[in-house]
């Protein structure tokens, strides 16, 4: 039995679009942008076509979340009950939400240095694995 490589997710057209013209600002040629994101260099120059008709976002205001000393979320029910199953397992508020931040960005880190998808690109995050253990372990 072989097993297959991951693959990602394709992405969307506002997706592809995003990143189609974060390569293009670093002056890569749309045969390259096209190599890197598995699609025709057509597809390449019909989406910068589409970006110089559509100006490009407004830039944030205000200080970007990883440069903020800290961070407000909404404590929904959602979070509420997420945190709740996690508090069962002896976590704080800020463990968990440390350790979940954790274990996202490193899916992202993983998967941008396997090239499963573009660098900035969030990708698809489908399973994760649990066996017995602590946190401890998990962060050791």
């Amino acid at each position: 039995m072989s097993a297959e490589p991951a693959t990602a997710a394709p992405l969307s057209i506002s997706e592809r679009r995003s990143v189609v013209r974060q390569l293009s600002d670093q002056r890569l040629s749309a045969r390259a942008i096209a190599a890197k994101l598995g699609v025709g260099k057509d597809t390449v120059r019909r989406d910068l076509e589409a970006l110089r008709q559509d100006p490009p976002p407004p830039a944030p205001t205000g200080a970007p979340v990883a440069c903020a000393d800290q961070v407000t979320v909404a404590y929904d029910d959602k979070l509420r009950a997420d945190l709740a199953v996690l508090a069962e397992a002896g976590l704080s508020p800020e463990g968990a939400i440390r350790f979940a931040v954790g274990i996202v960005s490193y899916s992202y880190r993983a998967a941008w240095e396997r090239g499963i998808c573009p660098r900035g690109v969030a990708p698809l995050i489908r399973t994760t694995t649990a066996r017995p253990g602590s946190q401890k372990e998990a962060t050791a």
